[in-house]
C-alpha cells in the first residue's frame, strides 16, 4: 500500500500526545507497513505518539514509535528504535499478570511473562484505549480457563471507599468484584536504634497507603496508589490495577518487611514471576489464602500454601 502525501498530511493533523486507535490500514504509520497483515487481522489495535511536540514535527515523520495489536491468542508490540523495526509477541498462555498504572503526567500497560516484563507508556488522556487493550488481554487469559464464583465476602461499606470507585470506573469489562479485604492508610514510625524498643514513639515521616485486594472469579486484583510507601508530606497521584490469573499462580507467601517492623510483605508467586503487597502485620491473608489455594488445586496443581 502507498501513503501518499494527503494521507501523511492526516496522521500530522490527527498527532497528538495521545493513543490512536487503528480502524483501518489507511491509519497504519508508513514505518510499520512490513507488519500491516498482523495490525489488520488484529481485534484491535492502537498506535503509541512519539514523546515531541506538536509544534516540533511535520507531515511525513515519525510520529507514532510503537503500534500493539492484540488478537486472538497474542499481543503484539511493534517498536521503532533508531529507524528499526522490532516485534516481541506475548502469547497469552505465557503471560503471568498485567498491571495498569501511572499518574497525572504518564500511564503505562504493563504485560509480564515469565521471560520479561515489558511496559507500554502513555498519556493519562488516553486511558479509555487503555482499558480497552487491557479488558481485551483479559478476555484471551480466559479463554477455556475455569472461572468459579467468588467467595462468600460482605464488604459493608468497602466498596464506597474512593480506591474500590476509581477502579471500577476505569477498568472495563470487570464484573462487580469481590472484596477479599482492605488495607487502611497509616502513618508508620521510622526506626532507629535509639527507638527499636519504643517503635511507635518514633518519628513519623512515612506513611503506608491504602490498597485493595479483590477477585472477580477468574484474577486475583490488586488496587493500589502504584507505590505502597510514601513520605508523610509527599503528594501522590498515582494509581496501579494489577491482574494476576489464577491459573498462573504457584504459591503465597508472607514475610516481614526489611525496615518497618510494623509491616509485612504478601508475595504472589506466579511462575518465574512474583507481585508482592505490603500491608500491615495486623491485615488478615486468610480470605487470600483460602481462595489462592482452592484456585491453584482446581486449575493446576495441588499446592501446600
Amino acid at each position: 500500500m502507498d501513503i501518499n502525501l494527503n494521507e501523511q498530511e492526516i496522521e500530522y493533523n490527527k498527532f497528538g500526545p495521545w493513543l490512536m486507535v487503528i480502524e483501518d490500514a489507511s491509519q497504519v504509520p508508513a514505518q510499520f507497513l512490513d507488519v500491516l497483515d498482523t495490525i489488520e487481522n488484529a481485534d484491535f489495535s492502537f498506535k503509541v505518539p512519539v514523546k515531541e511536540e506538536r509544534r516540533n514535527m511535520a507531515a511525513g515523520m515519525l510520529l507514532y514509535w510503537q503500534v500493539v495489536a492484540v488478537s486472538k491468542d497474542s499481543v503484539s508490540i511493534f517498536t521503532i528504535e533508531n529507524e528499526l523495526l522490532s516485534r516481541k509477541v506475548f502469547l497469552f498462555e505465557d503471560i503471568c499478570y498485567l498491571e495498569h498504572g501511572g499518574d497525572l503526567l504518564g500511564s503505562f500497560i504493563c504485560i509480564a511473562s515469565s521471560r520479561e516484563i515489558v511496559d507500554v507508556r502513555y498519556n493519562l488522556v488516553s486511558m479509555e484505549v487503555a482499558s480497552q487493550a487491557i479488558e481485551l488481554i483479559r478476555l484471551g487469559l480466559r479463554q477455556n480457563k475455569r472461572s468459579h464464583p467468588s467467595l462468600d465476602s460482605p464488604m459493608g461499606t468497602l466498596n464506597e471507599k474512593q480506591i474500590y470507585r476509581y477502579f471500577r470506573d476505569k477498568e472495563k469489562g470487570v464484573s462487580k468484584p469481590t472484596i477479599l479485604g482492605y488495607q487502611e492508610s497509616r502513618e508508620l514510625a521510622e526506626p532507629s536504634p535509639a527507638s527499636l524498643l519504643n517503635l511507635y514513639s518514633s518519628n513519623k515521616n512515612s506513611k503506608l497507603l491504602d490498597c485493595m485486594i479483590m477477585t472477580d472469579g477468574t484474577d486475583l486484583i490488586i488496587a493500589n496508589r502504584g507505590k505502597y510507601i510514601l513520605g508523610i508530606k509527599d503528594t501522590n497521584y498515582k494509581f496501579g490495577h494489577v491482574f494476576i490469573p489464577f491459573s498462573k499462580m504457584t504459591g503465597v507467601n508472607e514475610f516481614a518487611h526489611e525496615k518497618y517492623l510494623q509491616l509485612k510483605v504478601l508475595e504472589i508467586e506466579i511462575g518465574r514471576q512474583s507481585y508482592e503487597i505490603i500491608v500491615d502485620n495486623n491485615f488478615s491473608t486468610s480470605a487470600i489464602r483460602h481462595l489462592v489455594k482452592r484456585r491453584i488445586k482446581t486449575t493446576t496443581h495441588d499446592f501446600d500454601i
